[in-house]
């Protein structure tokens, strides 16, 4: 109640009206649908990331454990871009010709050891020596992630991850052009 509003009309009806809502449990006044759109937005992104969360054997989700853009997949070169992608996921020809051609599942021939674009990167002891020349920036980092080569923001620039697959004479160059713009993995 406004002592100034006594007498008019319209100003008590506005005061009475005023007097009601303030009990009121609701508010008689409707959002704009577009209001809505960042609560669904951050509610859809929460169910996504717990969806995520239960990934724990996904090789992409070891190295992006937070959903949300990856900043550094911002690049002007496709092929660049084709085979961090690949080579996050794990897959290449090398690791996965066994599931398109109904092979055996391929083993290292250095170690008995499976076969996996980490266990070349980083696991297989015939290549430390090229490890040591291509990654020192990781020497002291123990036990190894692979998000350290792999991730948002990797402890080593991804020239380096080439110079290591040359260095370590695997047989088959890491991308094999066969046409422009045709990519094969190890």
């Amino acid at each position: 109640w406004v002592p100034s509003h006594v007498g008019i009309s319209g100003n008590e009806k506005a005061d009475r009206l005023a007097a009601s809502a303030k009990d009121a449990l609701e508010t008689p006044v409707g959002l704009p649908q577009e209001d809505f759109i960042p609560v669904l937005k951050r509610a859809i992104h929460n169910a996504w990331q717990q969806d995520w969360d239960k990934e724990i054997d996904n090789k992409l989700h070891v190295v992006k454990p937070r959903l949300g853009v990856w900043e550094s997949s911002h690049h002007r070169d496709r092929r660049h871009e084709v085979l961090m992608s690949r080579l996050r996921i794990g897959h290449s020809r090398v690791t996965h010709r066994h599931l398109l051609c109904g092979e055996e599942t391929p083993l290292c021939e250095h170690c008995g050891e499976l076969l996996t674009i980490l266990h070349i990167l980083w696991h297989c002891k015939v290549f430390n020596q090229e490890r040591r020349t291509s990654f020192p920036s990781l020497s002291g980092f123990l036990p190894f992630h692979p998000a350290f080569l792999l991730g948002e923001k990797p402890l080593v620039p991804f020239h380096r991850i080439l110079d290591f697959h040359k260095k370590s004479g695997l047989p088959e160059p890491v991308i094999n052009l066969l046409h422009s713009n045709s990519f094969l993995l190890l």
